[in-house]
């Protein structure tokens, strides 16, 4: 016997089957309206095409993380709470139930009195295994591979004073050689002491990387990430820099005198720029011909980006305010013309890809596997990639959770990205 649902739409009713299961998304779309979720009919009917099996099926955390993705707290709640009921209503007023046992006979209706009776009964009716369809994906910590990774990071920073040390060498006289025009260097004059903002505008953004990362629930998978795009990046600095040797930026370099192949004095000068960071306000950077890949571009670039993609999407005056950091730090790279323009653009560039490329393919699974079609597995480092991220299965939640066992009630609370505590 088929039985009907009395849905009122304005001032005529709309028939809807008893039977949930058979909805189509249109008969979805129809429930939602009548229920005041108007304006989600299209994230949910037209974009994800939810029908009637998968309606049942949707919990909280579906709804929460994406790619649906509600951000309206209170539209969230009501929208699971309809659901649960016309889950209940589903299972107590269905007439027969399709393995073997009917209704017939008994007067009471059949009821599932806990989620999980209910999720097998929903199994049993729509042919699929609820306990895979709602299995958390896993994230496991692997610290040895971050280890790796952090190792595979401090060799390309060792690296790279090392080059520079080469490259200085072979840096052209500037009385030989003057700077290469550059447009930039012809609108603006130089101020002195723009690279010092430069520098502590990236000190700025790495402090609140690093306070991100210390609460982020996945830090260990964080890190990693960080030291593989990271350490990649310096490598390919160090090639374009010993590749192209270019002339000083401007006449106000004050280059160090040269050793010619002496190499203890070239070791303790590496060191030195290794362990002052490389930074010119910690007297450690006074070498020349690290042109062509800005490195505080980098530092400045990466450092918003992560901050971006982990910290809570709710939380945009942090990313407009690390975006702004970052702006003015490029711009004080070249208003102190201690870079040309074209090292600035290199440096965003190459970044910028690098980091998107590696996360659209951590983001996907089918991307994670080499195929004679999937050109960015060809790519040098896509082996490492493979060591790095081959467990992780899907997008990274953001979620955090407090570092240490004291004090108690931060412990044991969890943040998650929409900037809601939630006790666990």
């Amino acid at each position: 016997m088929q039985t009907s649902l009395d849905v009122e739409a304005g001032d005529s009713p709309i028939m809807l089957s008893a039977d949930v299961t058979e909805w189509s998304t249109d008969d979805v779309r129809r429930w939602m309206v009548d229920k005041g979720f108007q304006e989600y009919t299209e994230l949910l009917c037209d974009r994800h095409r939810l029908n009637g099996v998968a309606l049942l099926s949707l919990t909280e955390e579906d709804l929460r993380e994406p790619p649906i993705s509600m951000h309206v707290l209170g539209d969230l709640k009501r929208l699971v709470d309809a659901i649960t009921q016309l889950r209940h209503d589903t299972f107590t007023f269905r007439p027969n139930i399709p393995d073997g046992r009917s209704s017939s006979g008994d007067s009471s209706p059949t009821r599932s009195d806990s989620p999980r009776d209910i999720s097998k009964t929903l199994e049993t009716l729509v042919k699929i295994n609820m306990s895979d369809a709602q299995e958390k994906p896993h994230f496991p910590s692997e610290k040895w591979k971050t280890f790796v990774a952090f190792v595979y990071l401090c060799g390309m920073m060792m690296l790279n004073p090392i080059f520079i040390n080469i490259i200085h060498e072979r840096v052209p006289d500037k009385s030989v050689e003057p700077p290469l025009p550059d447009v930039f260097f012809d609108y603006f004059d130089r101020v002195v002491w723009a690279f010092s903002v430069c520098e502590i505008a990236g000190m700025i953004n790495s402090a609140l990387l690093l306070i991100v990362w210390i609460l982020h629930k996945h830090k260990w998978i964080v890190l990693r990430r960080y030291c593989l795009i990271v350490g990649t990046l310096y490598l390919l600095r160090c090639i374009t820099m010993y590749v192209t040797t270019l002339p000083v930026p401007g006449m106000h370099f004050r280059c160090s005198p040269k050793i010619h192949g002496n190499l203890s004095a070239m070791f303790d000068r590496a060191m030195t720029m290794m362990f002052g960071l490389g930074l010119s306000i910690t007297g450690s950077h006074h070498l020349c011909g690290d042109y062509l890949f800005s490195g505080h571009t980098v530092i400045l670039t990466i450092t918003y980006l992560f901050i971006k993609e982990y910290s809570p999407r709710g939380w945009f005056i942090l990313h407009w305010c690390t975006w702004l950091v970052s702006c003015i730090g490029i711009f004080c790279i070249l208003l102190a013309h201690d870079h040309y323009t074209i090292d600035v653009v290199v440096a965003y560039f190459i970044t910028t890809r690098l980091f998107w490329i590696y996360h659209t393919l951590a983001n996907h699974e089918v991307l994670k596997k080499p195929s004679p079609s999937h050109h960015l597995s060809r790519t040098w480092w896509f082996s490492m990639f493979r060591m790095a991220e081959g467990n992780i299965e899907g997008v990274l939640p953001r979620e955090y959770a407090w570092p240490l066992p004291w004090p108690k009630r931060f412990h044991d609370t969890r943040f998650h990205y929409m900037g809601v505590c939630k006790r666990v």
